[in-house]
């Protein structure tokens, strides 16, 4: 029996349903979870969410601040100077911020956004992948709804009586990149949801197939960063204007949204879309956002290692 331990993740993060434990079942080990900060573990999963997020989330903050078409920032690296407790056991570190792996601790395995595998230290296993259902069909609790990854591997139908919307964009705070784009976005009605804007969801399937578009921008640009913005604005039946470094993401389907990272400035991309017919509108919105599976072999190989 694998007794296996989270330590330091999000908030309403879900022990029990999650993308790990989906690897571990496909391992097909017998597990238990122990949550107490005492417990001992033999495998243990760790996020940033340390005592020393705070002076860490200061950080991130100042890339929320950073100027829209700028050189992107690199320079950020998660630093912690302390593991979590009971460190005997083996430990799987995973971000789902935008910072880099802290090499210097001992981690048997490092999980992050990044495709360079530091030494065969790293694997890249991007936020955007845990509500996709990669093994099984996944609950997204932002959008409200479960799907498969094969889901997102279909043509979808427009229908002419819905969609009758231009865009909408769902924020729960501020981020120069997308409100520069929301303020400027002339010609065209922006609807604005979330806390930000007094307009609070229950979930966003709230807005499902009533708007063309979605504005999902990342807080932040660096190669690979993907997070779960692109899939939820695909999910609620939009096409995704996207922000974020998707290059790193050959699976995802480029055609299949409007990458604003690619206009060389925002009366560039705001031409783009004054030009856009209905016809140019259904294709774009009919392709489906994956071009292949996600295979996360090559990590569950790993932590197969790592228990045996």
């Amino acid at each position: 029996m694998v007794r296996v331990k989270f330590s330091w993740f999000w908030k309403n993060f879900d022990q029990e349903n999650n993308i790990f434990i989906d690897m571990l079942n496909e391992i097909g080990i017998e597990y238990k979870i122990v949550d107490s900060i005492n417990s001992k573990s033999d495998l243990e999963f760790v996020s940033v969410f340390s005592p020393q997020f705070i002076n860490f989330k200061r950080k991130l903050n100042r890339l929320v601040n950073q100027k829209i078409h700028a050189k992107q920032d690199v320079s950020y690296y998660y630093d912690p100077h302390e593991l979590p407790r009971g460190s005997q056991s083996k430990k799987i570190w995973y971000t789902g911020e935008n910072v880099r792996p802290p090499l210097h601790l001992p981690y048997d395995l490092f999980l992050s956004f990044d495709s360079n595998d530091y030494g065969e230290r790293n694997l890249r296993m991007p936020y955007w992948y845990l509500d996709l259902g990669i093994l099984n069909r996944a609950f997204n609790s932002r959008v409200g709804v479960e799907s498969s990854m094969y889901e997102f591997m279909r043509n979808r139908k427009f229908e002419k009586q819905f969609h009758q919307r231009f865009a909408n964009v769902v924020a729960t705070n501020s981020s120069l990149p997308r409100d520069f784009v929301i303020e400027n976005f002339r010609g065209f009605e922006i609807e604005c949801y979330g806390k930000k804007f007094g307009k609070p969801l229950s979930f966003k399937s709230e807005l499902k197939d009533t708007y063309k578009f979605t504005i999902a921008f990342e807080n932040d640009y660096f190669p690979g960063y993907v997070t779960e913005k692109i899939i939820d604005a695909y999910a609620i039946g939009s096409i995704p204007i996207y922000w974020g470094g998707i290059s790193e993401d050959k699976n995802l389907n480029t055609d299949a949204i409007i990458d604003y990272a690619r206009f060389p400035s925002h009366e560039a991309f705001l031409d783009y879309m004054s030009f856009l017919t209905e016809e140019d509108i259904i294709e774009i919105y009919e392709r489906p956002l994956l071009k292949e599976p996600v295979s996360l072999s090559p990590i569950i190989k790993r932590i197969t290692d790592l228990i045996f």
